[in-house]
């Protein structure tokens, strides 16, 4: 489980790797990260990127 907000404006972040066994995210967890390039996560939260990650515009998706 990552909760709501966790990551919320941390400035360093540049990437990040969710794995399978991860079974909640909450909303806005990386809202405001802008530094953050590229995301590798389960296809389960194809639909939820936005709630998960804000309205970040730079982002580089993977799905796995």
């Amino acid at each position: 489980y990552i909760g709501h907000g966790a990551f919320t404006e941390c400035e360093s972040l540049t990437s990040i790797t969710i794995p399978n066994s991860v079974n909640e995210i909450g909303y806005d967890v990386f809202s405001n990260c802008y530094a953050l390039e590229s995301v590798t996560l389960p296809a389960g939260y194809k639909n939820a990127i936005h709630s998960i990650f804000g309205r970040e515009h730079s982002i580089s998706f993977t799905f796995i």
